[in-house]
């Protein structure tokens, strides 16, 4: 394998203040391929000064990713999880009200600079996130 190949990987994630990550799971008949809860800032949450706004505190995540692959196309990464949520769209939106969640996707990127995979998303794609009110972020590591 060709180590100058771009690798990206996509991660869809669930976050709120505070929520039971099984019930979310349960739901969506999909299991996480991590969580992170609010113990795991525990530093973070102690150190904070008392008026430090809510939405910038330490959250609870339920995160269904891909691994990090050599890819030539972010589409082929993100049709991944896409697969495993469509059809859920209703559960997903519910999930968010129940639980006042906020949906994403994030989109990683590991890249020499002229060696980029294509960065396209098809309407299905873009029409699924729209559908379930989900943000996309791209972080890029140019080398």
């Amino acid at each position: 394998m060709n180590s100058k190949l771009p690798k990206v990987k996509v991660a869809f994630i669930l976050e709120g203040k505070d929520f039971d990550v099984d019930k979310i799971t349960e739901r969506l008949k999909v299991p996480p391929t991590s969580v992170r809860s609010k113990n795991d800032w525990p530093d973070a949450i102690k150190n904070l000064p008392e008026n430090y706004p809510d939405n910038l505190k330490p959250r609870v995540n339920w995160i269904l990713e891909t691994e990090k692959e050599i890819c030539d196309s972010v589409q082929k990464q993100f049709e991944k999880i896409t697969k495993k949520l469509v059809g859920k769209e209703e559960i997903i939106k519910n999930l968010c009200l129940q639980y006042n969640l906020e949906t994403g996707f994030t989109i990683v990127i590991d890249m020499e600079e002229m060696n980029r995979p294509e960065l396209f998303l098809t309407k299905e794609i873009i029409s699924f996130a729209a559908s379930i009110n989900a943000e996309i972020g791209f972080d890029l590591y140019i080398y």
